[in-house]
């Protein structure tokens, strides 16, 4: 199984109580399955995620949405497949994306795992490669009041 996926989505909690655990999910670009010292790699180094898996869980028996890394995001973001917004394959500038049937970015409003998490006190932050739009020659999304906040 290969991530193909650059963006690491950190999901802390915002009050510290043994009932609501802190969670973090990880998408590594192009990692195999046992590419990490905690998956079994006989010689990578891999101190930090190995010990997230020494105290916390890992789940390793999942799906990820798509082979490409925009898809996945979207999927991951929302909790749905990546298609119910016709995000099917990697967003660049707007002629490829047009000619592909793709949107220039993830839509402003779809309601993602992050916003749930945030009206149920959670502190939420994504960090790492987005590739959801807005990036080089590819238009910036719109902006208002009830969508100017991240995903």
């Amino acid at each position: 199984m290969c991530l193909t996926c650059g963006m690491v989505v950190a999901l802390f909690g915002a009050a510290v109580a043994a009932d609501r655990p802190s969670f973090i999910l990880f998408l590594t670009d192009d990692q195999g399955w046992a590419d990490a010292a905690f998956a079994g790699h006989p010689w990578v180094r891999t101190p930090s995620p190995d010990r997230l898996a020494r105290e916390g869980t890992w789940f390793c028996q999942f799906y990820v949405p798509s082979t490409a890394c925009s898809p996945t995001r979207a999927g991951f973001l929302d909790g749905l497949e990546p298609a119910r917004l016709h995000i099917h394959g990697h967003l660049s500038d707007a002629a490829s994306n047009a000619a592909r049937g793709m949107p220039n970015w993830m839509d402003p409003s779809v309601l993602t795992v992050a916003r749930h998490l945030r009206g149920a006190g959670y502190g939420t932050a994504h960090f790492g490669k987005w590739h959801l739009g807005d990036g080089h020659g590819a238009p910036a999304p719109p902006t208002t009041a009830s969508t100017s906040t991240s995903p």
